[in-house]
């Protein structure tokens, strides 16, 4: 019954002028491509398989196929992951006061949006506010800036650019056909709409007749809620709906990552390199196919895994790793990789592998058709991500300049 650990977009985009091919990585050739090891001390995660949805009647999908980027020759990739200095010597983030656990009103600020108080509690002070969106960081070889620009320039779809609708996406209303994988060989379809206002409201169907959502806190509402049939409200605000607020706050955080993909030009960037080749978790059978696309990794605090942890999860800001595989062609993402790293260590557990489809254009910048997410596996050694899909979306249409409202994700 639960789509909402599935409902996510991910955009990149489209690029017509043809950049160079980075030939060798900014750091060092000749080594092992780069792999991510479980600490020795951390037992094997636990996976946690996504919850059968119920199966809707006549639902039918419009599978996209990717087309398959030009293999090429790469170099061998560094030992040491770029970047990995950077986190190094950043400035530690402040610790956030995580939300009590308690069914008492909390006190919260308001919302950057007018129209009530954020139900995520009171933040202390970002460390990365200073942080220049768009800015590259000195020292930032000419190899990654010549792959960077053309990935900027990949983003914008020119005929569907309305030049009136400029800046950051901040809120979006789109329609999905879902596949859920149960882990026991069932596909389970249904579609789905999802409503996003930046930074942290949504709305979405989890079945038919059924909606969760996350919205204004003030005296009448307390952020989060689901309604049935369009009448039966429910406040789910409180401890004991523990569950339906993280399925909300997994199909929020994925929305935030999938815009920050679409609009690269918006990151925050502590951290920007090329490298070699694909990282060695990747999903098996994939390597030649990785082979022929060109390898950026960057460091950001603006992607969000959290959602996967826990609901009252440590709330200070933190960083993240995305690898991304561009297509020689026409310079879109095709695979992406985004793992946390703390102090330089990564968080394995809630990483997830990201295949896109072909493109579409819409409101100016190109979108994927399809996104397909592969979810780790640590069975093997060493560990890497699914073979098959856990989760798969289809795009069907909407806007990402839906001109939503706070009011516009109150339940009632």
């Amino acid at each position: 019954m639960l789509l909402a650990s599935t409902l996510s977009i991910v955009l990149l985009l489209v690029a017509q002028d043809p950049v160079t091919p980075v030939e060798q990585s900014d750091e060092k050739a000749g080594a092992t491509p780069p792999i991510i090891e479980l600490p020795a001390d951390k037992p094997t995660p636990a996976r946690t398989l996504p919850t059968r949805p119920k199966r809707l009647p006549g639902m039918g999908l419009i599978r996209i196929k990717p087309k398959t980027p030009a293999n090429g020759p790469v170099a061998t990739a560094p030992k040491t992951r770029p970047g990995e200095k950077a986190l190094e010597a950043m400035p530690q983030p402040s610790a956030h006061e995580t939300p009590k656990a308690s069914d008492e009103k909390q006190d919260v600020p308001k919302s950057p949006f007018s129209g009530g108080k954020s139900p995520f509690g009171t933040k202390k002070e970002d460390p990365f506010a200073k942080l220049v969106r768009g800015v590259l960081p000195q020292g930032t070889s000419p190899g990654a800036i010549a792959l960077w620009q053309s990935l900027l320039k990949a983003s914008i779809d020119q005929p569907t650019l309305d030049a009136t609708k400029t800046g950051p996406i901040e809120s979006a209303d789109l329609n999905f056909q879902v596949v859920i994988r149960d882990g026991q060989g069932s596909n389970n379809e249904a579609d789905s709409r999802i409503r996003f206002l930046a930074p942290n409201y949504v709305r979405f169907q989890l079945e038919e007749g059924v909606e969760l959502g996350c919205g204004p806190v003030d005296k009448n509402d307390h952020g989060f809620w689901s309604l049935s049939n369009g009448k039966e409200f429910q406040d789910i605000s409180l401890r004991q709906y523990a569950q339906s607020k993280q399925r909300v706050l997994d199909v929020l955080n994925k929305m935030k990552n999938f815009l920050a993909l679409a609009e690269p030009g918006n990151l925050r960037i502590l951290s920007l390199s090329t490298i070699a080749s694909a990282p060695i978790n990747q999903p098996p059978g994939a390597a030649k196919h990785l082979k022929g696309l060109n390898w950026l990794t960057l460091d950001s605090p603006d992607f969000d895994l959290r959602a996967s942890i826990s609901v009252t999860a440590d709330l200070k800001p933190r960083v993240y790793r995305a690898y991304l595989g561009l297509a020689k062609t026409d310079h879109r993402v095709k695979e992406a990789m985004v793992v946390e790293v703390i102090d330089g260590a990564p968080i394995v557990e809630t990483s997830v592998w990201l295949t896109l489809g072909d493109h579409i254009g819409l409101d100016g910048v190109t979108f994927p058709g399809s996104i397909l997410i592969r979810r780790p596996d640590f069975r093997p050694s060493p560990w890497s991500f699914t073979k098959r899909p856990t989760e798969e979306l289809y795009l069907m249409g909407g806007s990402l300049r839906a001109n939503l409202t706070p009011e516009d994700f109150r339940g009632r």
